[in-house]
């Protein structure tokens, strides 16, 4: 996967006032996007998170204390997207790109190491 696709399926997750409170990643021609629960709770709530100024559909919220990734839904969405792999291995790489920091508005690379739990 290029990253180039990588940053396109990348979008910035804000609440209803358009504050950033983190990453969500497209993983479907669906409109099916990854983030992590804890995200969702810092926006307030599902009903106040937005993608691109957009209200979505909530499909799964586990909690930040276990379970922590959310699925939601992009009505009408229609774009490239990330699809997930089960190819890897603990102690692999990865390079992804994160919106969580108020420092880098237009995201950041993350760099990062797969652990095993």
């Amino acid at each position: 996967m290029s990253w180039d696709l990588v940053k396109a399926c990348t979008v910035p997750i804000s609440n209803i006032d358009g504050d950033i409170k983190g990453t969500g990643f497209l993983i479907s021609p669906e409109g099916y996007l990854l983030t992590c629960a804890h995200v969702i709770e810092e926006t307030g709530g599902w009903e106040r998170v937005r993608v691109n100024g957009q209200k979505i559909k909530l499909i799964y919220q586990g909690s930040s204390n276990c379970n922590d990734f959310a699925v939601l839904k992009l009505s009408a969405y229609q774009g490239a997207t990330a699809p997930l792999s089960l190819e890897f291995q603990p102690m692999d790489r990865f390079l992804s790109i994160g919106y969580g920091r108020p420092d880098f508005p237009q995201g950041a690379s993350i760099d990062g190491t797969i652990e095993e739990r």
